[in-house]
């Protein structure tokens, strides 16, 4: 490997580190646009949003089922909508779904990031 090669690995690298895609399990309601407010991560109480403005479901804010279906309990017709985020290196569009993935939005390739992580990859 050249130095120039292990320099551009080594920035990618210091950029993962601060890249939330890539340090942490991301919880889908805090992306979403129809989020009004936020609990803590252990708890659902304080979690609301458009479609349940009481409490979001459990089963939601744990990723066991994704909100990507009017559910016949819930207020209005919103399901999970993502906020759209910009690389700083790069420029690319990328945004979190409502099962924990993440993709780019011009290339539509789902990712992983804990399991990139763990499996020693991550790049498209």
């Amino acid at each position: 490997m050249t130095k120039q090669e292990l320099a551009a690995k080594r920035k990618r690298e210091r950029a993962k580190a601060y890249d939330a895609r890539y340090n942490h399990i991301p919880q889908p309601c805090v992306h979403c646009k129809h989020l009004i407010s936020a609990g803590n991560q252990y708890d659902p109480e304080g979690w609301t949003c458009e479609a349940f403005p009481d409490q979001i479901l459990y089963t939601i804010l744990t990723l066991r089922e994704p909100h990507t279906k009017v559910k016949s309990i819930q207020e209005g017709t919103a399901v999970y909508n993502p906020h759209i985020y910009t690389e700083e290196d790069g420029g690319r569009e990328w945004h979190y779904n409502a099962d924990g993935t993440w993709q780019y939005v011009d290339t539509g390739t789902l990712h992983a990031a804990w399991l990139e992580d763990a499996q020693g990859s991550g790049t498209e």
